[in-house]
């Protein structure tokens, strides 16, 4: 990218995901991802962390 506002920078995760159905109309979706960040972040994002997603889906 050429433009001065948008900055990048480089993370790598590790992520985990479970979908469970609890009937054929409804299931539960968990995300789980560990994210290392890398030296051109903002000061925003200056520390890895971990990010947790839950998630229900109605089927009809």
């Amino acid at each position: 990218m050429t433009r001065v506002e948008i900055y990048g920078g480089e993370e790598k995760d590790l992520s985990l995901g479970v979908n469970w159905y609890l009937n054929k109309y409804l299931g539960v979706k968990f995300n789980g991802s560990y994210v290392w960040v890398g030296d051109h972040c903002d000061s925003f994002y200056d520390k890895n962390f971990f990010l947790f997603q839950a998630r229900v889906q109605y089927i009809f």
